[in-house]
Order: structure tokens, then sequence, then C-alpha cells
């Protein structure tokens, strides 16, 4: 029964098909007549008129000169640029050679230095003193050296050379070896005041020598008598 069923729709169905798409023919066939027939007929379009107005030529505008351009900038001198320095060369890379570090051989200790014993100072030597006879010489000699030099300085007072009056007068009198006065002073004096002065003033007046040869080393004192005369003669 199935297989019945079956086979009568499968020789149905073309046919329905057919007559279903027929139809949709037909129908749409009829809805463009229609329409052809109700739209009225297109009316006949009157040609447009263009009308031509002659117009007078555009005024013909004559360009206007260009303003006047501002004078150009002066130019500005170049700026003088200065070169880099070009920098220093890397110092070349030191060679890479072992370091050997040696060790300083300990130096021998220096020899004992020997010290010598100082030597006793030399004995000085005096010369031997002179004698009495020679110190007597060098010191007559002397006294004569300053008898002269301190007469040499005297100056007779006027009353004295006035009145023709002779008069002496001893010093006493110390003297350093080099020849400094010590101490001055009147041994005897003269019974004229005026005498006694002018031989002081004669003997502070005088530079003596220092000793002579012979002569002790040691101050001595001297008796000089200063004879003062008022007589020309």
């Amino acid at each position: 029964m199935t297989e019945l069923i079956q086979t009568t729709w499968d020789t149905s169905e073309p046919d329905r098909f057919g007559r279903a798409l027929l139809v949709a023919f037909g129908v749409e066939a009829a809805l463009l007549f229609m329409l052809a027939w109700q739209s009225p007929p297109p009316q006949p379009v009157a040609p447009g008129v263009v009308k031509l107005q002659m117009l007078p030529p555009a005024p013909v505008e004559h360009a206007k000169p260009p303003p006047p351009q501002p004078p150009p900038p002066t130019p500005q001198p170049p700026v003088p640029v200065t070169p880099p320095v070009p920098a220093p060369p890397p110092p070349p890379p030191k060679p890479n050679h072992p370091v050997m570090h040696t060790r300083p051989h300990p130096l021998p200790p220096p020899p004992p230095q020997l010290v010598s014993a100082p030597l006793p100072p030399a004995p000085v030597t005096e010369a031997p003193p002179p004698s009495p006879a020679a110190q007597q010489t060098a010191l007559s000699h002397y006294t004569g050296m300053l008898r002269a030099i301190v007469l040499s300085h005297l100056e007779v007072p006027g009353d004295i050379s006035s009145a023709g009056i002779t008069s002496t007068c001893t010093l006493r009198f110390t003297v350093a070896p080099d020849g400094s006065i010590l101490s001055v002073g009147v041994a005897n004096p003269s019974g004229l005041a005026s005498v006694n002065q002018a031989a002081l003033s004669a003997l502070r007046g005088s530079r003596f020598p220092g000793f002579l040869a012979n002569m002790p080393n040691h101050p001595i004192e001297f008796l000089l008598p200063v004879r003062v005369s008022g007589d020309s003669g």
C-alpha cells in the first residue's frame, strides 16, 4: 500500500508544477495589458524658446603696477666659524708586558768605624820673656815717644807767656798695651793752676801708639814731667 501511494505522488507532482507556472504567466500578461490600456498617450513636448541679448563688452581692466618692493636687507658679514679643535688622539695602549718585581738584595752592614782618641792639645810655647835690659831700653824709647806727643799738644797759657814764667807739672797716667789712656792725674802739681791745666789738656788731647816689642803685656803707669815756659827763647 505504501509503495502505491509513493508512485501516485511521484507521477502527479510535475503536472501540478506545470499548471501553476502557466497560471502565473497568464496573470502577469493580464496585468501588463491592463496597465497599457489605462495609461494616456504621451503629450507632445513644445520646443523651448531661447532669447538672446547682446551685452556690451566688459571694460578691460588694466593690471595695476605692483607696489614697490622694500629694499633688500643689507647682507650681514659672515660670522667666522672657528673650526672645532680636534681632540688629541688617545695615547697608544701600553704594551702589556709582565712586570718583573725584583727584590733588593740586603746590603752588607758597613764596617765599624774606628774612633781614634783625641790628640792632646799641643803645648803652647811661650816666647821667653825679654831680658831686663831689653825691657828697659824699650820702655825708655816708648816714654820718649809719649813725651814728644804730649808736648806737641801743649799750649802755653797767656799769663805765663806774658809774664815769661817757667813752671813744671808732673803728670801721672796709665796706658794699656794697645795705647789707650786708662787714667789721668797730677803727681806733682805746679804752683800755678794755669800750668797744671795746660799740662792736663795736652795729655787728654794726645793719642798714643801701642806698646813696643820687649815691653810687658800689661798696663803701665807713667810719670811725665811737663815743663811750661813763657820764655820764647
